[in-house]
């Protein structure tokens, strides 16, 4: 999703985008191709794409994160991601990921028949727009009531606003003004807090600071997820004692 959405923002004047999917046999891998005749980039842009926070965005428009997270999913899969550009001439992804033959059906099956609602509040933080409306949406579906916010110091503020209502916070772990790994050490400092944390990245998330949010009774929800499997990690969470 944030190959094409950059691919669209790279044509505003229209353009033509393609995605691919090819089996390559002789490296066993899974091909896909996102292409667009869009603005091109240089070498240096290039060079630097995949950089947390870096854009090319006016401020307002983003926060450069897109590519980044892209990268973290593709590494954590085991895959490879290259890119070819030229300014004017449009860009081409190409990400490969290994072959498996194991079904992860059967997870998804377990993870449907645990994904039952609530009605305890939740605050939300994720600075992608459509992230954050796709999570808020399934959890109202799903009886909670929800609190959101675009950054890390929004979320605090946010959190300090409603503490006596809030019962589960889900963090994005790289955030502008104040990442998320920040604001859950901010937060577990505090003694009043009762609330319970879930940490989200698209990245590897560091052993120690695993470890802490685990040790208050929290969990790592990686990204990219499926519905089911954030409600029953959701429900998992609020129910430990």
């Amino acid at each position: 999703m944030n190959l094409c959405v950059n691919a669209a923002h790279a044509m505003p004047d229209g353009g033509t985008l393609s995605v691919r999917l090819d089996h390559l046999e002789p490296d066993h891998a899974i091909q896909l191709t996102v292409e667009d005749t869009g603005c091109g980039m240089d070498e240096a842009t290039k060079a630097r794409i995949f950089e947390p926070f870096f854009t090319t965005k006016e401020p307002g428009e983003g926060t450069g994160l897109g590519l980044s997270t892209v990268y973290g999913i593709v590494k954590d899969s085991g895959g490879t991601i290259d890119v070819e550009s030229t300014p004017g001439q449009g860009t081409t992804f190409r990400v490969r990921f290994p072959v498996t033959t194991i079904s992860a059906r059967r997870e998804e099956v377990a993870a449907a028949q645990t994904s039952r609602g609530g009605s305890e509040t939740i605050l939300f933080a994720d600075n992608e727009p459509s992230v954050l409306e796709l999570v808020r949406a399934t959890l109202v579906e799903a009886g909670y009531a929800v609190l959101t916010a675009a950054d890390g110091a929004h979320a605090l503020s946010t959190y300090k606003q409603h503490e006596d209502q809030v019962d589960l916070l889900i963090i994005d772990a790289a955030m502008p003004r104040m990442t998320g790994t920040q604001l859950v050490h901010q937060l577990l400092l505090d003694p009043r807090r009762r609330a319970k944390i879930i940490l989200c990245s698209g990245q590897a998330i560091r052993d120690d600071d695993r470890r802490t949010v685990e040790e208050a009774g929290g969990a790592i929800l990686h990204k990219p997820f499926i519905p089911s499997e954030l409600l029953a990690l959701v429900r998992r969470v609020l129910d430990k004692s």
